[in-house]
């Protein structure tokens, strides 16, 4: 009992195969959901100083033009995304101006797009939030057999 160390290289050393790959699937796991948050905070960081941006702009005394120059500082934001696909498919286009059913369409189409972008890779989140205590009880499990 002398020689006996707790350090955590050992008891990987020590460890079985299937011990071990569980290991490494948990921490490949582990790596891709923290991607995912760092990634997903970002980007409402983001959003969230666009939106701060935003409530300052006196949108009433810009053109459509205009308005999508000073939105241009902010092309990751998805108003910025929105106003630019209303703004080529609405104003420059002449086709549809006019028809507020058609903006009502495209606004609400491109809404959907973004906020299906900003929910992108959830489910992958949801699916390892679930699966990872059972792969853990299972590694654990073995190692107690």
């Amino acid at each position: 009992m002398d020689n006996f160390t707790l350090d955590l290289i050992t008891l990987v050393r020590s460890a079985s195969g299937l011990a071990k790959v569980v290991l490494v699937i948990l921490l490949a796991l582990s790596v891709l959901t923290w991607g995912i948050i760092i990634e997903k905070a970002w980007i409402f960081w983001r959003g969230k100083k666009a939106r701060q941006n935003f409530a300052r702009i006196n949108w009433g005394k810009f053109e459509p033009e205009g308005l999508r120059k000073l939105l241009s500082a902010f092309p990751q934001s998805a108003v910025t995304r929105v106003y630019n696909k209303i703004f080529l498919e609405y104003f420059s286009a002449h086709r549809l101006e006019g028809d507020e059913d058609a903006l009502t369409r495209l606004l609400q189409k491109e809404g959907s797009a973004q906020l299906a972008r900003l929910e992108s890779r959830l489910g992958i989140l949801a699916s390892v939030g679930s699966a990872s205590p059972f792969i853990g009880l299972f590694g654990t499990v073995w190692g107690v057999m």
